[in-house]
């Protein structure tokens, strides 16, 4: 469970930190001042189609199917909700960020920006479309790939999607936490996520030699 946790997480971390840097852009455009619960609210709306990971969580303990053919990825309908919700909620301004950070999600989902594809354009059509990748069916996409299988692989071990990912994270989380306290509260918040993403991986390496052991 702590892997599933933890895996988790991390996989999420670059939309947690986009959400709120939409916020603190949007508030430096605006010139309004937001406060922590506005940016933590930007946070959950660039995560939030992915409350179908957590639906499946809490039915069955696992993610047990392609979530990105679900309702909630479907981004003809989840930009206009989302827009409307926030814009009902808290105006315009409100409006427009929830259906950035949204968009913002999809196309992280996309293989060009190391997801596992999403139906764009769907219900035109179903397939997973890429930039610089081939396009692909839902059945043939990464999406297939066992979600446990796929946090210990990209994410609780080192590579190229989790580096460049935290790295990302981390300068937009530095970024909000400076302007809005002070560059130490930034350094912190930097070194607490590396420092705490290195030891996972120290962690879970040592654990998997010690399950390989005969």
């Amino acid at each position: 469970m702590l892997r599933i946790i933890i895996g988790n997480a991390f996989f999420g971390l670059l939309d947690l930190s986009v959400g709120g840097f939409i916020a603190y852009i949007a508030g430096i455009t605006t010139g309004v001042t937001f406060n922590t619960f506005q940016y933590i609210a930007g946070s959950f709306l660039a995560s939030s189609p992915d409350i179908d990971v957590a639906y499946m969580y809490l039915r069955k303990g696992r993610v047990y199917t392609n979530h990105h053919e679900f309702v909630t990825h479907r981004p003809i309908i989840g930009i206009p909700i989302c827009f409307l919700v926030c814009w009902a909620i808290g105006g315009t301004t409100w409006g427009i960020i929830g259906g950035i950070c949204v968009l913002w999600h999809y196309l992280h989902d996309t293989k060009d920006l190391f997801g596992g594809g999403i139906a764009l354009f769907w219900p035109f059509s179903r397939n997973y479309h890429s930039i610089l990748h081939k396009t692909v069916t839902p059945e043939e996409s990464a999406m297939n790939t066992e979600h446990n299988a796929t946090l210990d692989t990209i994410i609780l071990r080192p590579g190229k999607k989790v580096v460049v990912e935290t790295t990302a994270s981390t300068i937009m989380l530095a970024t909000v936490v400076g302007n809005t306290t002070n560059f130490a509260a930034a350094v912190a918040i930097a070194g607490f996520v590396w420092l705490n993403l290195i030891c996972v991986w120290i962690i879970f390496k040592k654990r998997n030699e010690l399950d390989n052991i005969p």
